[in-house]
């Protein structure tokens, strides 16, 4: 290097030392040697101690506030700063990243964060406690005694009930918002909605003492689970039956301070709430890993104990995990000083700067293989922010006792595995300078004497179809907006949604699929696994402010009709994927269920929510629907809640058991034949002619639930088409995971093509990937 100014790029930390040799041409001087010392973490000082912080993962910035002053931290290098007229209390930026509100007493503060100016302050009759953006026009905020809905345009706002009147509040990735009571004996969660008049309020969860919930939430990447300080982690689903559900707890042995998760890392980074003990010098400042998926401790993040810049031990307060550009963003302090210190220390970003970011890691979770058949692993979609080649690191984490050594290399890597069970990796890539975080990966493989293959799921179900002429299986999940298609073999293809979808429908040949979202409808072609194309809809219908459509079909034209899933007496939505051509027709209580007729144009539905329930009919000939009526029952029969279609659509099988006749005759269409044999009620059913049978998942109705279900069996249950009475039992097969063989209890169940075998999706106790696939169970 020459010259009195040089910019020296450092690509690994470590200490760099320089020898500077000053000439005027005739006679050199040499001056001792230069150190430099690069640190894996950037430390920036706080001038006071943070009273909440707050990081979004659109903008990239982490913001504080302290006293009057929000600060934020923009490129991780620098701290911009804005006077407050109040004491802030808590901070939340908006879903983009542009605004923050701020709570203080008696009033809140909207700040421009691009312009870094107060652009509106808010009175407000009490001193708040907590604030969160729950869209980008919207704040909810708590007194600890009342809640509020702030307009931060104007202003306005409106008071709502809660479960708990002391809370923190928090919005999940996925737009959810949820709050942790606070004080409260019972710890408890709850989620924030709008009811069908347009009014906010508050449900919480089962659980009244049951787990050591509340006092603070923490979401994993895609918003799909809920953690709380005690390490006990929920689910979060879309609709209300599924949600707040406990899946399984950490295996940490103390509370958590403060947590958060990478999607890419597939694990929690936590903060071990240490409060009054003694702080061991290998435990001062630690972060805690935890995976994902089973809860177990992975590893520990050291913050540095002696810094280029500041030789003190920083002791971790708040994490959060950057996925979009790879690293952590810690807030921390120094106790051993006379009087603490705080910092924001943010990990990645000094390298980043000088152009040597780390790859970002992208393959599957799960895979799935037969007994001495060959599988592929592939993280051949793996990124380096600079375009570098890839060079990747796998390492067996567990294989089966007696499976021996599998060694895998390359982008692409595979093996024959020797014995059947769970096979863990971890995989890194590596551009010459630095790793990407690790992800883990997962091989099922089932044994020979069992033929059915299981093909384990990543994220919280929403919904799914099954195409028995492509054998394929199209899966809706809350952790990323996509579409999966998983096949007989366990290929997965995954097709992009303009938003996470709520309802799949699958032709009646079974090679187009139309899914409702927010928004639209998107159609795909199932046989090519491509979208072909998307219809945006306007809709009255709101949750948490967002337009919502519900089950969904297609005709045998290929046009699709969906029920709203909101507000009370609605129109069906029939949408023409040709002419982009939206018809609003009929008459039907919101969240109808559906089922389009195998041979004629008409579709069948559902009551829920509705006492009595019944069963409706609407012709769609014209490319809309038009009603032709309910059934003549109207509390004679447990009508209502779902329905499913006979292959041959001769007859239509109610969720609680009656079966209904199907004709063009309206004087004998929907006429009662008989009853399923027993009292079960159906989470799923599907017919097949050949057999004479119904193949049944069987539940039980959860009380004040209409429409929900806990299933109680991990079985198949067969009944005769004929007789209706029960006529076998089929076992579902246990789902291998790295914490053994865990049951299975059915959800979704289809026959394949010939209706010689079925095709199931279950869910798996204690995951909080917690659905797998079961391809190829014998029927006959």
């Amino acid at each position: 290097m020459e010259g009195a100014q040089v910019l020296a790029r450092f690509d690994a930390v470590g200490r760099y030392e320089f020898e500077l040799t000053v000439s005027d041409g005739f006679e050199a001087d040499t001056i001792a040697p230069v150190s430099v010392d690069i640190d894996e973490y950037d430390v920036i000082p706080l001038a006071a101690r943070p009273v909440d912080v707050d990081f979004s993962e659109e903008s990239q910035a982490l913001v504080t506030i302290d006293g009057k002053t929000l600060r934020r931290l923009m490129d991780g290098m620098n701290i911009e700063t804005v006077t407050l007229s109040y004491t802030a209390a808590a901070v939340s930026q908006s879903p983009n990243g542009r605004r923050a509100a701020v709570a203080h007493d008696g009033h809140v503060s909207i700040v421009d964060l691009e312009s870094m100016m107060v652009v509106a302050e808010y009175p407000i009759p009490a001193d708040m406690k907590e604030v969160v953006f729950a869209e980008d026009d919207l704040a909810f905020l708590t007194d600890g005694n009342q809640s509020y809905a702030l307009s931060v345009d104007n202003g306005a706002y409106e008071t709502f009930s809660t479960s708990y009147s002391d809370y923190v509040v928090k919005r999940s990735v996925s737009g959810k918002i949820y709050g942790a009571s606070r004080g409260s004996w019972s710890g408890d969660v709850q989620r924030f909605t709008l009811n069908g008049s347009g009014e906010y309020y508050a449900y919480d969860s089962l659980y009244h003492g049951d787990f050591d919930l509340g006092e603070d939430l923490y979401f994993s990447p895609g918003g799909g689970a809920i953690l709380s300080p005690s390490g006990d982690v929920l689910r979060s689903a879309e609709w209300r039956q599924n949600d707040m559900k406990y899946a399984m707890s950490l295996s940490n042995t103390v509370n958590f301070l403060h947590a958060d998760a990478s999607f890419v890392g597939h694990q929690w980074y936590t903060i071990e709430d240490r409060t009054g003990a003694t702080l061991l010098a290998a435990d001062r400042g630690m972060i805690v890993n935890y995976d994902l998926e089973t809860g177990d401790r992975l590893r520990t993040v050291d913050l540095p104990s002696v810094s280029a810049t500041t030789a003190i031990q920083w002791n971790a307060q708040y994490v959060f995990a950057a996925d979009s550009t790879p690293g952590l963003f810690v807030v921390g302090v120094d106790t051993s000083a006379p009087t603490a210190q705080y910092a924001i220390l943010t990990q990645g970003r000094r390298l980043a700067a000088f152009e040597n970011a780390a790859p970002k890691i992208s393959t599957r979770r799960y895979y799935s293989s037969a007994l001495g058949s060959s599988v592929v692993l592939d993280a051949s979609a793996s990124e380096d922010p600079e375009n570098q080649s890839l060079t990747f690191d796998w390492s067996p984490i567990a294989v089966p006792s007696g499976a021996g050594t599998v060694s895998l290399q390359g982008a692409r890597p595979s093996f024959v595995p020797t014995l059947a069970g769970t096979y863990q990796f971890e995989v890194r890539a590596y551009d010459g300078l630095r790793y990407s975080e690790p992800r883990r990966v997962e091989v099922t493989v089932m044994p020979r004497s069992n033929p059915v293959r299981v093909q384990r799921i990543e994220g919280d179900i929403l919904d799914a179809e099954y195409s028995a002429s492509q054998n394929v299986y199209i899966v809706l999940t809350g952790d990323r907006p996509v579409a999966k298609l998983f096949d007989a073999a366990g290929n997965l293809k995954e097709i992009e949604l303009p938003a996470p979808g709520f309802a799949v429908g699958v032709s009646p040949d079974g090679r187009r699929a139309a899914i409702s979202h927010n928004g639209g409808v998107t159609f795909i072609d199932v046989a090519r696994s491509s979208v072909v194309t998307t219809v945006e809809i306007e809709n009255t219908s709101t949750v948490d402010g967002d337009r919502v459509f519900g089950d969904i079909v297609i005709d045998h034209a290929g046009i699709a009709h969906v029920a709203p899933s909101a507000d009370q007496w609605e129109e069906m939505i029939s949408v023409n994927p040709a002419s982009g051509a939206v018809t609003r027709s009929g008459s039907l209580y919101a969240g109808l269920r559906l089922a389009m007729h195998p041979q004629n144009n008409w579709i069948y539905g559902a009551d829920t929510g509705l006492s009595p329930a019944d069963d409706h009919k609407f012709d769609v000939s014209t490319g809309y629907a038009v009603n032709l009526g309910d059934s003549r029952y109207h509390g004679e029969y447990s009508l209502g809640t779902d329905l499913w279609l006979s292959q041959d659509g001769a007859t239509l099988l109610n969720a609680r058991g009656p079966v209904l006749r199907t004709t063009a005759d309206a004087s004998t269409d929907m006429t009662y034949i008989g009853k399923l044999q027993g009292s079960v009620v159906a989470f799923s059913a599907a017919h097949s002619r050949d057999l004479d049978r119904w193949a049944v998942m069987p539940g039980k109705e959860i009380y004040g639930n209409v429409g929900a279900y806990q299933t109680i069996e991990s079985s198949i249950f067969l009944y005769s088409s004929s007789s209706l009475a029960r006529t076998g039992t089929i076992a579902l097969s246990t789902v291998p995971t790295s914490a053994g063989a865990l049951n299975a209890r059915g959800r979704y169940v289809a026959f394949t093509e010939n209706g010689r075998s079925l095709n199931a999706i279950v869910a798996v106790d204690g995951r909080i990937d917690g659905y797998a696939l079961q391809f190829g169970i014998a029927a006959d």
